[in-house]
Formats: structure tokens, C-alpha cells, sequence
């Protein structure tokens, strides 16, 4: 999960979110060769599921106040990346 995540976080960053298909996450994330077939193997849909969930997770225990948040869409492998404002204790800065 983290080369997942790792992979899709920087691709997203070089602005390269559209090139984001599961047959390159599984050949550049998990290793299958370049003639890899997704219907026939699902590492992919089944890693995308579990990160998603480990995200959720976290983001409602300890990364609770992350300026920063990392989500991604069901059915998709771009990751969306927000800076969410913070706010002081006299109120929103």
C-alpha cells in the first residue's frame, strides 16, 4: 500500500493524475508485466479498496487535524489532495 500510494501521490503532484489506469499501477506499483491484463488479475481494485480504507481509518483516528488530506474516488486510482485550512482558537485564519 505505501508504493501504492507513494505512485499515485507523486504522479498526481507531476500532474500526471489522467495516466493514473489500473494496468500502469499494476505494472509500476506491483510489479506485473507490461502486457498486464486487470480483468484478469485484481491487485489493483483489491489494493485501491484496502488503501481507501486505511485512509478512512486514519483520518479519523491520528490524522484527524492533517492540514493535508488524500482521498481517492471509488472506481479510480487518482488521488485527490486537499490543504484544508485550520482554524486558531479565537476562530477561522
Amino acid at each position: 500500500m505505501k508504493r501504492f500510494l507513494e505512485f499515485t501521490v507523486r504522479q498526481a503532484l507531476e500532474g500526471k493524475s489522467g495516466e493514473l489506469k489500473e494496468a500502469l499501477v499494476g505494472v509500476e506499483v506491483f510489479d506485473r508485466p507490461a502486457d498486464y491484463d486487470p480483468r484478469l488479475d485484481p491487485i489493483v481494485r483489491v489494493e485501491a479498496r484496502r488503501l481507501r480504507q486505511k485512509i478512512q481509518e486514519y483520518y479519523a483516528t491520528e490524522g484527524a487535524r492533517d492540514p493535508v488530506r488524500i482521498e481517492y474516488a471509488k472506481g479510480g486510482y487518482a488521488p485527490a489532495i486537499a490543504r484544508l485550512e485550520r482554524e486558531s482558537e479565537s476562530g477561522p485564519v
